[in-house]
Formats: C-alpha cells, structure tokens, sequence
C-alpha cells in the first residue's frame, strides 16, 4: 500500500519521496470522514491556483490571430489578435493539464481545528511546504485518487466556463477565479470550508502537550529544506530519521 502511495506523487516531489515513503512506512495515516462538498470546493479552489500559475507563465506580449478574416477597403486581409493568455483556444489547451497537477496535492486536517484541507506538498521555493507543521496528514482507502477524479469531474463539466472567466477579462489582470467559478459558478465553497488564521494557531507548544501525533508529518521531525547535490545527501538525511524513530520505538 505505501509503495503506491508513492507512486502517486507528483514530479515537483520527487526530491522528498525517500523522506515521504519513509513516513508512510513508520506511521499509520489517519482515517476520516471526509465531505465530498467540502473536498470539491479545495479541489476546486487549486484547480483555479494550477490554472492561474500556468496562466501567469505565458508571455504577455506574445499575440494569436482569432476569428476569420476580413478585407478592409483597399483590399487588405485583417485578422483580430489577442494576447495568447486571453486566447480561447490556446486556455482550452492548457486547462486539460490541470488535473496532471493533483498529484502533488496531500489531504491534511489542521491540528487546531481538525478543518480539512488540500495542501501542495513543495512549497514554490523547492522545500517542503512550511504549513504542514500546521496539520495532521490523514487519507482514506483510495489513497488520494479522489483529489485527481474530483478535478476531472469539474473541469470535464464545466471546462468552457472556467475557460471563458479568463478569455474574456477586459485585460491581462486575472479575474478573482475562486469565486467566479468555484464560488459563484459551482456554488461549491461556504466560508466555513475555507483555511483561516484560527487553523493555524499551533505551537510548538501544543505539540508536546499532545505529544507526537501518530498520524501525521508531526509525529516525526521533518528533514531541513536542503537543496540535496545528490541522492546520496537526501538519503542520509533519511537514514537519521530513521534510526530516529527505531531509538524512539525502542525506549
């Protein structure tokens, strides 16, 4: 089972996957009832985040000819342009890789609130996201497919409307996606299902009034965000933690 777990993972993660294995192997995740509405609306809310970010790449001075073409009246042939982040063809295009994405995409509940949340494991600096000192890793039998299956469904659905949010914006500046199309659209997210400051009042305090939590990154220190030369530097990084957590089961 843990095998395929990381087998899952996403490219953006491959430097933490002996780390993220290792977990896997020495803790039991939790298992909890999850609200399909609840999990829509997150899968929803970075569907918009992966659709934005590829978006933002584009070059915003690169044009694409639209339409048909027409003759002026001295006989020229003319032909509309848009810049290409506004091309309708081209953001059709792009939003069938979105769903690629959801494999770098954990569910965690926040330890101060146990509200779920769907959280990128890689932070954009390289490093493992620094809120996850904020929440407890759970899953469920399918191991995180449904985050994947969940984005399908919505983009497969409702692809021309989230496509249609970003064409047609009067300029390059991007539309408030998350509620255009999760919020107003879909209908999908409440404010209650939303991440807030309140999640992450955790300290480090709190943490050993608990105690290691079994069930999540908090039951184990998490490497230093190196950036590792080599496999052979992240797996010794590994090995300590692990022989770590053998000291711990010992005593």
């Amino acid at each position: 089972m843990e095998s395929s777990a990381c087998g899952r993972l996403g490219v953006g993660a491959l430097s933490w996957l002996p780390w993220l294995c290792l977990c896997a192997l020495l803790v039991e995740p939790a298992r909890a009832a999850i609200d399909p509405k609840t999990l829509r609306c997150l899968v929803c809310r970075n569907i918009v985040d992966e659709f934005e970010s590829a978006i933002s790449k584009l070059n915003p001075k690169k044009m694409v000819e639209i339409g048909n073409y027409r003759l002026d009246e001295t006989g020229n042939i003319h032909q509309n342009k848009v810049p290409l982040s506004r091309s309708q063809v081209h953001l059709s295009d792009m939003v069938d890789d979105v769903c690629s994405k959801m494999t770098d995409y954990v569910r965690v509940r926040y330890k101060a609130t146990q509200k779920l949340a769907v959280m990128k494991m890689m932070s954009d600096t390289g490093g493992m996201n620094p809120d996850f000192s904020y929440t407890d890793f759970v899953t469920d039998d399918d191991l995180n497919k449904s985050l994947e299956f969940y984005c399908e469904e919505i983009v497969g659905e409702n692809e021309d409307q989230l496509v249609e949010i970003y064409a047609k914006r009067p300029t390059d500046e991007l539309p408030d996606g998350k509620i255009k199309f999760c919020d107003e659209y879909l209908n999908l997210c409440e404010d209650w299902m939303l991440p807030s400051e309140e999640d992450r009042n955790w300290s480090p305090d709190d943490e050993k009034s608990r105690g290691a939590n079994p069930y999540g990154f908090g039951g184990m220190n998490m490497p230093p965000n190196n950036d590792y030369e080599d496999d052979e530097e992240l797996e010794e990084d590994v090995g300590e933690l692990e022989l770590k957590a053998n000291d711990k089961e010992e005593l």
